[in-house]
């Protein structure tokens, strides 16, 4: 899903107290989500975030 509040897009891993819970893509820490912010991802949506993901854990890991 992507959640417009955040700009970022998830796997929905649950409800808890009227928000979604989603999870990025490559896995780590869950975010709460207003299921009003929420539509489905599109594809390129999914590879954006994979990318920037891809992209921040290679600058953590190597450095600039």
């Amino acid at each position: 899903m992507r959640d417009a509040a955040s700009r970022r897009v998830g796997r929905v891993m649950g409800l808890v107290g009227g928000r979604v819970q989603l999870r990025p893509l490559n896995g780590g820490c869950e975010w709460d989500a207003v299921p009003g912010d929420l539509s489905p991802a599109i594809q390129s949506d999914a590879m954006s975030a994979a990318v920037a993901e891809a992209n921040a854990y290679a600058v953590s890991r190597w450095g600039r």
